[in-house]
């Protein structure tokens, strides 16, 4: 009840000092305090979507109400839970960061709340279910995120069909058509943008002693830059302080010593993260779609070398990878900031970091050799700069660098390197041989005659290219 108590003083009276995170846990907190509540907890979720939707966060809009879904869904009556749990357990699964743990109630639980509730029970009908459904489809449209669009579409499908609501059953055809079309343009101009990110820390032991030496991801609209979160951070600051607040910027992006700074300063530390996957997680997160969506890692590179250097040649420069977890959620979520909970760095050699530029080229190129209709414009940009680089870093310079026949490795890690580079390269040989022929295909078939000529010069590097791997004994087979 106190956090209830304190958190809706804050609202009510302080908005106009507060930051639109901070407005977010706020509510966010009170939801969660209202669990056992759960009218209240959907008014509290209801007034949150509001907000997102006045700031255009139509994805957190979207979130906020499927949360709403899964509340009433939880608290309908025995036979009317039996109906609709699957809708739980299918919304849960595409955008939940972990499945949904249904509450344990009896029926009889259910009587005694229905009772208790009396009016309120028009909360947690099937009218209401499909209204915040129907709510849910347009901010995820909004947003961009048309897969989710049409994920909460076949749950109105699946609800429409139960109840012969023929008309509305029109309309859900029509949004998920809607949707189809938007995902099908998407892909052929590759122009969606769901999202930048970035890490802020925060720093002030005596004028933000509750934010001091704390970091926290913050997902920005589409392409906001980081000049832009900078001025909107510092705006922020002042309001809630004053205008004598000092505001630093820290530009390394490396660890803070906290010991060497000013206690009545305020130091901002901002840097540009991206969602990171493993190689393993990448195979089946082929989509932007994906890429963006239950995202609970984040990760920013450092680049050094041996010598002291940011930048040097291939065999000797190294990268510190700096990697972020949130636990519990993921984005998208129903606040657009989560404070990071663990930070790991790891430091890559020449060699490993080869594997890592390697690797992610692989990944890219399947991400468009695999679909069925694959933007072509992308696929031949993607293909050039792995067959036909015009600086001498390509991959076919990285397997020059690390695998010389007459330098044998010197020790088993290196051998082992070694090993994963020439599987990587092979690969990538592979599926450079794939978008090869995928380009031939696109090109004869839709008659695109104007793109002949570039797809030729591809076709001219990848022989040099698969030719060169040959000579150090790294064999590219094509698929007939």
């Amino acid at each position: 009840q106190l956090q209830i108590i304190n958190n809706s003083i804050k609202l009510a009276f302080y908005r106009s000092k507060m930051s639109r995170e901070e407005v977010a846990d706020c509510y966010c907190e009170i939801s969660q305090a209202f669990s056992r509540n759960p009218d209240l907890k959907m008014q509290t979720l209801f007034a949150l979507c509001a907000e997102h939707k006045q700031q255009q966060n139509f994805a957190e809009a979207g979130m906020c109400l499927v949360h709403c879904v899964v509340t009433i869904i939880e608290h309908m009556q025995q036979t009317d839970f039996e109906k609709f749990s699957c809708i739980i357990r299918d919304i849960s699964k595409e955008l939940f960061f972990q499945e949904w743990k249904f509450q344990d109630r009896t029926e009889i639980d259910r009587i005694i709340f229905f009772n208790q509730y009396g009016e309120n029970k028009k909360l947690f009908s099937e009218t209401t279910l499909v209204q915040r459904l129907k709510e849910a489809l347009a901010a995820f449209l909004n947003a961009e995120l048309y897969e989710s669009s049409i994920l909460v579409g076949k749950q109105l499908v699946y609800i429409g069909e139960r109840f012969r609501m023929y008309t509305d059953l029109i309309f859900f055809h029509q949004q998920m058509s809607e949707a189809f079309r938007l995902i099908s343009k998407a892909e052929e101009n590759g122009m969606r943008f769901l999202g930048t990110y970035y890490k802020v820390g925060f720093f002030g032991k005596n004028k933000i002693p509750n934010l001091h030496n704390k970091s926290f991801i913050y997902k920005e609209f589409k392409l906001t830059k980081l000049g832009e979160i900078t001025d909107r951070l510092k705006l922020d600051l002042i309001r809630q302080i004053g205008e004598s607040v000092v505001i630093q910027i820290i530009t390394d992006s490396g660890i803070v010593n906290t010991e060497l700074l000013d206690d009545d300063v305020i130091y901002l530390q901002i840097t540009h993260i991206e969602p990171y996957f493993t190689n393993e997680d990448l195979q089946q997160r082929m989509s932007i779609y994906h890429r963006n969506t239950k995202v609970s890692t984040f990760a920013f590179q450092t680049p050094f070398t041996t010598s002291g250097k940011k930048y040097g040649s291939i065999n000797e420069q190294c990268k510190r990878v700096t990697q972020l977890t949130i636990f519990g959620e993921s984005f998208p979520s129903i606040r657009t900031r989560i404070l990071v909970q663990k930070s790991e760095i790891f430091q890559l050699s020449p060699i490993q970091n080869a594997v890592e530029i390697i690797g992610t080229q692989t990944n890219k190129l399947k991400s468009q050799v695999l679909i069925f209709y694959p933007n072509l414009n992308e696929l031949q940009m993607l293909l050039q700069g792995a067959v036909k680089t015009t600086v001498n870093e390509g991959p076919l310079a990285i397997a020059k660098a690390f695998l010389d026949p007459t330098k044998p490795p010197t020790n088993e890690t290196e051998a082992n390197d070694q090993a994963i580079l020439v599987k990587q390269l092979t690969e990538l040989g592979e599926v450079c041989g794939e978008a090869v022929d995928r380009c031939d295909y696109i090109i004869r078939t839709n008659h695109k005659l104007d793109m002949l000529p570039f797809h030729e010069e591809l076709q001219k590097g990848f022989d040099e290219f698969a030719e060169g791997l040959k000579q150090l004994n790294i064999i590219v087979k094509r698929k007939e």
